[in-house]
């Protein structure tokens, strides 16, 4: 199984930069501790920027859980794991 990501955060997330992956639904059960495949997608800036011009296979992650934020200052507060602006 695998997990689309897409770039930079696919990159920002392998090389540890990056520990918290965002998403508006939690990680499936099934899918905690699992290894799962990282596959990067261009997204809007991969394309243009890192030459990115379809989906592929770059490494392997396992996530340990999934948490909420419940407001926007515990968001702000963990801007440095998840490496995602407030705007």
């Amino acid at each position: 199984p695998g997990i689309n990501i897409q770039w930079p955060w696919s990159e920002l997330l392998l090389s540890g930069q990056k520990s918290i992956e965002t998403r508006t639904y939690p990680i499936p059960e099934k899918f905690i501790g699992v290894e799962l495949a990282v596959i990067e997608t261009p997204g809007p800036q991969g394309r243009r920027k890192a030459g990115i011009t379809k989906a592929r296979i770059i490494g392997t992650i396992t996530f340990e859980s999934s948490i909420k934020y419940e407001t926007k200052a515990a968001w702000s507060k963990d801007v440095k794991r998840h490496c995602v602006s407030a705007d």
